[in-house]
């Protein structure tokens, strides 16, 4: 779903930088339309079972269902939150810009990742995704 036409001065300021620093002068902010959590979870199941199959850990937190498949609004305290525009200079259309729009807890993933817990973390179609499963791998001793 595309909004409307926007210059670049009424965004937020850290997006106005950015998109400026591409050559645009307005932007159309793109938010993906609702869907609902089945159909999240199967266009996620999907795609991991096509890119993340060869992690350690993966095929069998699919077969024995410790994979866990949230949204990334699900753990706000990550700050896993992404922005895309379509980007336009003189009224034409110039191009697209997709890039962070949270403040990644770092510390927080590291942490989790100590735990022994592989996390996958994106956008797939403008839907923000944290995906988790064991992978013993990753452990650290205490």
């Amino acid at each position: 779903m595309r909004g409307p036409l926007t210059k670049l001065t009424d965004l937020p300021a850290a997006d106005a930088e950015k998109l400026r620093a591409l050559g645009a002068d307005a932007a159309v902010k793109v938010t993906a339309p609702d869907i609902s959590d089945d159909a999240f979870r199967a266009m996620m199941l999907e795609y991991g079972k096509q890119h993340w199959t060869g992690l350690e850990g993966f095929s069998e937190a699919l077969a024995n269902g410790t994979l866990k498949i949230q949204r990334a609004s699900d753990v706000p305290e990550l700050g896993l939150s992404h922005v895309q525009y379509d980007l336009y200079k003189d009224g034409n259309m110039v191009g697209g810009a997709f890039f962070g729009s949270g403040n990644f807890n770092k510390d927080l993933y590291l942490q989790i990742q100590a735990q022994g817990i592989r996390q996958a973390t994106g956008s797939i179609n403008g839907y923000d995704y944290y995906v988790t499963w064991p992978d013993a791998t990753l452990a650290k001793a205490a």
